[in-house]
């Protein structure tokens, strides 16, 4: 299988892609961006163009609810409980930033969770396999799915679902692009509320672990202190 790009580095795609980055964070809805794509074609020849759920899935674009790249190549677009639980993770509420649970959304640290099998190559992925593109410090940045030759992604929660090459995406997701087997949809979703459990208890500890630093202000106590009263009171509850 080869891939619109996929013989160039992203060294050399440096200038698309910051043009990319661009057009994606400067215009708003899809028509413009779509439109700024192809004005920049002839400098910067690209196979970028826009898609559907439809065409990928049962879904319809009208009908599916908010979700990022990563929930598209999870296949956890309609999932009840990743619909549920976005109530609890941070959202801006007019011009304020609402604390949240910031890992509660399946996204990199879902990823990272989740060790899907890696392929050793673009050549040996197939259809609906998931391409993950990752910063230098190796944090999961944008995913998609490898769709009849080409990568299908999500640029942005309210944004768009485009095809395109490998490295024919915004330069800010990253330098590296590593590729993973596809699980059946109710495996993923079994192992994200397994995650979500063991969240569950991280949340809790830190939840009784404020509330002993409330109660104890002024005492000056030290973290291993902090952190063990926390841990006595997780047992007797």
């Amino acid at each position: 299988m080869t891939l619109s790009s996929d013989s160039l580095s992203p060294d050399t795609m440096v200038a698309l892609r910051d043009e990319i980055d661009r057009i994606v964070h400067s215009l708003q809805t899809p028509n413009e961006q779509l439109a700024a794509l192809e004005g920049i074609r002839a400098t910067y020849p690209h196979s970028i163009r826009l898609t559907k759920l439809e065409t990928i899935c049962e879904l319809r674009d009208e009908e599916a609810p908010d979700y990022d790249c990563f929930m598209f190549a999870l296949d956890l677009i309609d999932c009840p409980e990743r619909i549920a639980v976005r109530e609890y993770a941070p959202r801006n509420i007019g011009r304020f930033k609402q604390p949240g649970v910031a890992d509660v959304l399946p996204g990199s640290s879902f990823l990272q969770f989740l060790l899907l099998p890696e392929l050793s190559s673009l050549q040996s992925c197939g259809d609906h396999h998931i391409v993950v593109y990752f910063d230098r410090l190796g944090n999961a940045q944008h995913a998609g799915k490898v769709i009849s030759g080409h990568v299908v992604s999500k640029w942005g929660m309210k944004g768009s679902l485009w095809e395109h090459g490998l490295w024919e995406v915004p330069s800010r997701y990253g330098r590296t692009a590593r590729f993973y087997s596809r699980r059946p949809k109710d495996w993923i979703r079994k192992q994200w509320l397994e995650y979500l459990q063991r969240l569950e208890q991280r949340v809790s500890g830190f939840t009784s672990l404020v509330s002993i630093m409330v109660e104890n202000n002024g005492k000056n106590l030290n973290a291993g202190e902090l952190l063990r009263l926390a841990a006595d009171r997780i047992k007797f509850r």
